[in-house]
């Protein structure tokens, strides 16, 4: 604890919440569980934050699944759309010009070639690109594709 006092002579959350609570867990409970020789054991905090980043990431994975969630990440899906479609077909990375003042134009005559071509797509009923296939399922034969059989 002196160690953690002189790091953080101000305090901290984490600690003001230990002197508030006291000790969840003294060492003396756990000397039998670290190793005499070679590499120490995790320390009894650190084993307890396993199961709550587990069960964290578990409430996540169970948001996924509401609407409300859904309805968000569909905004964000054409944002991210959208960002890939101006890295892989325009090539913002890289600029012509050096400084912002030359760089910001060129960005923003981008986005309105972006904004033309989704324009042109759309009056002349284009229909979208289909998703990207990967190398290793473009290996199928082509029977497997089509539901066919040998």
């Amino acid at each position: 604890m002196r160690v953690v006092r002189a790091a953080f002579p101000q305090g901290s959350l984490a600690i003001r919440v230990r002197d508030g609570l006291g000790p969840l867990f003294s060492d003396d409970e756990f000397a039998d569980l670290f190793p005499s020789r070679g590499k120490p054991a995790w320390s009894p905090g650190r084993s307890a934050l396993v199961p709550v980043s587990q069960f964290v990431e578990g409430q996540a994975r169970a948001d996924q699944d509401t609407e409300p969630w859904k309805e968000r990440h569909k905004t964000r899906a054409g944002v991210e759309g959208t960002i890939s479609q101006a890295v892989q077909r325009r090539g913002p990375r890289r600029s012509r010009y050096h400084g912002l003042a030359k760089t910001a134009p060129q960005h923003h005559l981008t986005s309105a070639a972006i904004n033309l071509t989704r324009i042109d797509a759309q009056l002349t009923r284009t229909p979208r690109a289909r998703a990207r296939t990967s190398h290793f399922a473009a290996l199928r034969p082509a029977e497997l594709l089509l539901g066919g059989t040998k």
